[in-house]
């Protein structure tokens, strides 16, 4: 009646298991819930469960961990906001100006290494733009004080915080 459970497939490692709960928030975000759903189940099949509400995942042999930030859907339209920044990356993107004092991108790369910042690449505006692994990282970073070498303070913008002071100026400009 009640036949046997399931075959197990073969234990993961953590690394493994992160990757698939990553790509799996990444199918979600993209809304492409039968390959969510696909990944969950493989999982599961590993011994994975996943509890939404906590957002963590427990592994039949008692590791457990967070599961990923949920992602934002990738915008429709443009590609990319005005800073370089696809607008699906702004959750773990900051901007720092340039140009305030001695500081460039290679230095920012160096003062933003433990947080395992990604990428440091220059905008046309005048800013540089600090790419983190995940949402989770970038509010690491945001949430400390930072400074140069020389003791300058770094300013940390988020990117959607400062696309949209900028299209609110532009919007204000226009009305004027």
């Amino acid at each position: 009646a009640g036949g046997a459970p399931p075959p197990r497939g073969p234990p993961l490692g953590d690394e493994q298991v992160l990757s698939m709960l990553l790509r799996r928030e990444t199918a979600k975000a993209a809304r492409d819930f039968r390959g969510a759903d696909a990944l969950r189940d493989s999982l599961k099949r590993s011994g994975v469960l996943i509890d939404e509400g906590s957002r963590t995942w427990r592994a039949d042999d008692g590791r457990s961990g967070m599961l990923p930030p949920r992602q934002a859907a990738p915008a429709t339209g443009h590609a990319r906001g005005q800073h370089g920044v696809a607008r699906f990356d702004e959750a773990r993107t900051l901007c720092a100006p340039l140009g305030e004092g001695s500081y460039g991108t290679n230095t920012l790369s160096r003062i933003f290494a433990p947080f395992n910042v990604e990428s440091v690449t220059s905008t046309r505006d005048g800013y540089a733009a600090l790419l983190f692994p995940d949402a989770a990282a970038a509010a690491a970073a945001a949430a400390l004080s930072h400074y140069t070498p020389t003791g300058q303070r770094i300013t940390l913008v988020g990117a959607r915080e400062l696309r949209q002071s900028r299209e609110a100026a532009a919007a204000a400009a226009a009305a004027a």
